[in-house]
């Protein structure tokens, strides 16, 4: 049995969704990635009813769930609808409705309040105000160890992303290292800056299973310390984001194994020709990169479980080619 794709899209008191039921019979496309403004998306809707779309039209927000029916959804957009239109699809014979815009979840960190803590760690301060800022919105919080001393106040002068810069910078004084605090695709963070802790997350491949579909040098992307960017494409996972930290092991391509950072990516899921997966640019944490060991070719196809490759192996017409 292969796993089976879910899609959602949860409009106010709307949802669109694609379960793998037998009565889903709507077909969409969904791209949410990286740009210089921010993390963008794009819906793409077919055999849509006027009517629904008209209903649409007049929502303002969107959150996107992806992921898979054995592991659940997961939130990887909460959107901002900037642009909504129809255009002709398939020659004309048909339409498609294109929803357009950009992750909302940083916009909620402009609001303003008064309050004080005292004596508290500064992880428990950047939940709190995620919770008056960010309302329901899953916090990703690491504990820094010990407590501020004395008194630590927000005023309504600054915006709660204002203290929550100041927030990572005291972070940074108790504990020498880099911290950030970063709100996208409806969860809020709170960590050290390139490690793993619950933003970590493992690529891998072997001969006969993984996460990871295929990996290769970036073209012309070097780091300062002479490392190499990396493009990868992995099966869709939404624990996968910006500046998640990333371990890559790869049994065919060794040369490329090590401790990364993803520094863009695209979520691509699309119910007509199935495509559901992740692909985007890995940065080395440290400049540790070597080339791919000779006799290591490239990966070229998509990784199989070792369930996947038995279905296969009994149907000698359903093979991916090499």
């Amino acid at each position: 049995m292969r796993y089976q794709q879910q899609r959602r899209l949860s409009f106010d008191g709307v949802t669109v969704e694609h379960l793998g039921r037998p009565t889903d019979d709507l077909d969409f496309e969904v791209s949410v990635s990286t740009k210089e403004e921010g993390l963008g998306f794009t819906i793409t809707i077919y055999n849509l009813a006027e009517a629904s779309w008209s209903t649409l039209q007049k929502k303002d927000e969107v959150q996107i769930d992806l992921g898979w029916a054995e592991t659940g959804l997961g939130g990887v957009c909460l959107g901002r609808i900037e642009d909504s239109r129809a255009e002709p699809a398939n020659g004309g014979a048909d339409t498609k409705y294109v929803l357009e815009g950009v992750d909302a979840t940083s916009e909620a960190y402009a609001f303003r309040y008064n309050r004080t803590w005292f004596d508290a760690d500064p992880a428990t301060i950047a939940r709190q105000l995620n919770a008056n800022a960010g309302g329901g919105t899953p916090a990703i919080v690491e504990s820094v160890g010990q407590p501020l001393d004395g008194a630590w106040a927000v005023k309504d002068d600054l915006a709660v992303r204002d203290h929550l810069d100041r927030l990572t910078k005291e972070a940074e004084g108790m504990t020498g290292e880099q911290w950030e605090w970063d709100a996208r695709g409806g969860k809020f963070y709170f960590h050290p800056t390139g490690t793993p802790g619950e933003g970590g997350y493992q690529l891998f491949s072997t001969q006969t299973e993984g996460t990871l579909q295929s990996v290769s040098r970036a073209t012309g992307n070097s780091t300062q310390d002479g490392g190499e960017e990396l493009s990868f494409r992995a099966y869709l996972d939404a624990a996968i984001g910006k500046h998640t930290p990333v371990s890559l092991q790869s049994q065919r391509n060794p040369g490329y194994n090590g401790e990364y950072l993803v520094s863009d990516y695209e979520f691509v899921s699309d119910t007509v020709s199935g495509d559901h997966y992740v692909e985007g640019t890995l940065t080395p944490t440290a400049a540790t990169y070597s080339a791919p060991l000779p006799g290591n070719p490239s990966m070229k196809q998509l990784l199989l479980s070792k369930q996947d490759e038995l279905e296969r192996a009994a149907d000698p017409d359903d093979r991916d080619g090499v």
